[in-house]
């Protein structure tokens, strides 16, 4: 028979030189290996080592030129915004230590919510996308390289935005500084810092104010007598390049002209959308009111007469006042649509005696007048907050109009410095007979009982 010597059993593999933990076991505070296998590094001590992976069954071969990360775990110290809808949408950015650029770099929301993949800006900044939040309440924010391991939390507040009731006043001067008041349903716990933004209508407004980089935002403050209002105000719209306004008065080519809708936002950044057909959050920028010319100039101290104040800049909302006499003493004449807090009752306000015609004419009746000013001052306003100056005109800057009372049992009309007293009238308009109670006698435009 042929006999055969058996061969010598091969000699065992060489172990490596270092070996680490099985990939499912964690590594210290400094990740974790790839599953599946062994990682073996070649030192320790270095940010990043060469990573040589066993396949599991034959450990005599290994793959090469895998790298494995080790990183000090990263801490958050800041993020901005810390609220925002419960829509989602908000990006928020973090800042802090030890922050990577990695695939898998993402924020989580109380381990139940991820945002898309986050964006690495800096060792020290990063910035991520809030998702859609089921619920209105305040999150956990962390971090991660790997969807394994996190850095230090910090806190997220989500929100819905309250309903807005309407804004006090609706118009005002381009040159802005105009107090705003946002009436809202009610104001959510933990928001206190509103911003208003004021958006134009008019597609040549937008594009003139992209020119001059104005982003029409202005920071609001929640009224200490009323939680549920936020005061703004309106910023300025003159050109930083042409020092002229760039919102104006509507006319009949741009009807929209001058009118922005009021929008909020409670982190600086996401603004909730008001309906473009709502009237409730208008507000309209115009140039300054001026007042021109009153016609009749004089009426009955017993009120009741009506007269036609010319000028300007005029603007058909509630706001919309005329006065007599100066802010002390005078009387203030309302429209039909005045508020509560347009028009208070009682005192010197007078209701329904005020009428709009259009930007250049306003309709008053007359009230009575037991004032020993017989001649007062006449003053327009849409926001009883700028006044006019009622200038007459460029050419007499100082000049202003004035309506003159008189006693009906008195036995002669205004004498001709009164008469001079009511301005230079600018267009033609016919005398208001049917306004006073009849016999009448007619001196210039003013009318006064016959002797």
């Amino acid at each position: 028979p042929i006999c055969f010597t058996p061969l010598p059993p091969p000699p065992p593999p060489t172990p490596p030189r270092w070996r680490s933990p099985p990939a499912t076991a964690a590594t210290g505070t400094f990740g974790i290996c790839l599953v599946g296998g062994d990682c073996v590094y070649n030192g320790l001590g270095a940010s990043r080592s060469a990573v040589a992976v066993s396949s599991g069954l034959r450990p005599s071969l290994f793959t090469s030129n895998l790298r494995f990360l080790y990183y000090t775990p990263p801490v958050i110290s800041s993020m901005t915004p810390t609220l925002g809808p419960s829509g989602g949408g908000t990006r928020i950015t973090l800042r802090g230590a030890g922050f990577l650029d990695s695939k898998l770099l993402a924020c989580r929301f109380n381990a139940l919510y991820f945002s898309t993949q986050a964006t690495f800006v800096d060792a020290t900044t990063i910035s991520c996308v809030t998702p859609v939040f089921s619920l209105d309440t305040v999150y956990t924010v962390d971090v991660t390289w790997n969807l394994q391991q996190y850095s230090t939390a910090t806190s997220f507040r989500t929100y819905t935005d309250p309903a807005v009731l309407g804004i006090s006043p609706q118009a005002g001067s381009n040159s802005g500084n105009t107090l705003v008041y946002v009436s809202l349903a009610s104001v959510p716990a933990g928001l206190t810092k509103p911003t208003c933004l004021f958006a134009p209508s008019d597609s040549a407004d937008r594009a003139r104010l992209a020119v001059d980089q104005y982003n029409m935002q202005s920071p609001g403050t929640i009224s200490g007598s009323a939680a549920a209002v936020v005061m703004c105000m309106t910023p300025s719209t003159v050109s930083r390049i042409t020092t002229t306004p760039i919102l104006w008065s509507a006319d009949p080519a741009r009807p929209l002209r001058g009118l922005t809708r009021v929008a909020l936002s409670w982190n600086a950044q996401q603004f909730d959308q008001p309906d473009s057909t709502a009237t409730l959050r208008r507000y309209w920028y115009t140039g300054d009111v001026t007042v021109t010319g009153v016609v009749p100039q004089s009426g009955s101290k017993v009120g009741g007469s009506r007269a036609t104040v010319i000028g300007s800049n005029f603007v058909n909302v509630s706001g919309l006042l005329v006065r007599l006499g100066d802010q002390s003493v005078g009387q203030f004449l309302c429209t039909p649509q005045a508020t509560a807090t347009d028009c208070p009752s009682g005192g010197r306000y007078v209701p329904n005696s005020l009428f709009f015609i259009d930007q250049f004419r306003l309709e008053i009746i007359i009230p009575s007048s037991s004032s020993s000013i017989s001649t007062p001052v006449v003053y327009a306003s849409n926001n009883n907050q700028e006044w006019t100056t009622s200038m007459v005109g460029a050419t007499s800057p100082q000049s202003s109009v004035s309506f003159a009372y008189y006693d009906p049992a008195a036995s002669t009309c205004p004498n001709k410095s009164a008469r001079a007293k009511g301005g230079r009238v600018a267009m033609a308009i016919e005398e208001q007979k049917a306004s006073l109670p009849p016999p009448v006698c007619t001196v210039a435009v003013f009318l006064c009982p016959r002797r």
